[in-house]
């Protein structure tokens, strides 16, 4: 198992880390290119399992685990420079509307 420090310093946390255990909720790291017109989300899973087992851990402190095209996409997005946060929601809330509990990283 492979487990990454994702760079950056947090600024903000909205959430606890207690209710980001909670059952029945959704993580997703978003990340902003500057030429993007929006952000795009990568899925990720509090538990390992299925394709999701490449393990970031996050800016709350917590590890998270990602399909390992999604951490390679995210490992990418880091080395660019690019605008990266992540996200927790209730289940079925799309990634957009997905309130941000972190910056991972500020863009360049």
């Amino acid at each position: 198992m492979r487990r990454r420090l994702l760079g950056g310093t947090v600024l903000c946390c909205l959430f606890s880390t207690a209710a980001l255990a909670q059952s029945g909720t959704e993580y997703f790291f978003s990340m902003r290119l500057g030429s993007q017109s929006g952000p795009s989300f990568v899925a990720a899973s509090a538990t390992q399992g299925g394709a999701q087992t490449s393990a970031v851990t996050s800016c709350d402190g917590n590890t998270y685990y990602l399909a390992s095209t999604d951490a390679a996409t995210l490992s990418a997005a880091l080395s660019a420079g690019a605008t990266v946060q992540f996200h927790s929601a209730p289940s079925g809330t799309a990634p957009l509307n997905a309130p941000i509990v972190c910056m991972v990283q500020a863009g360049q």
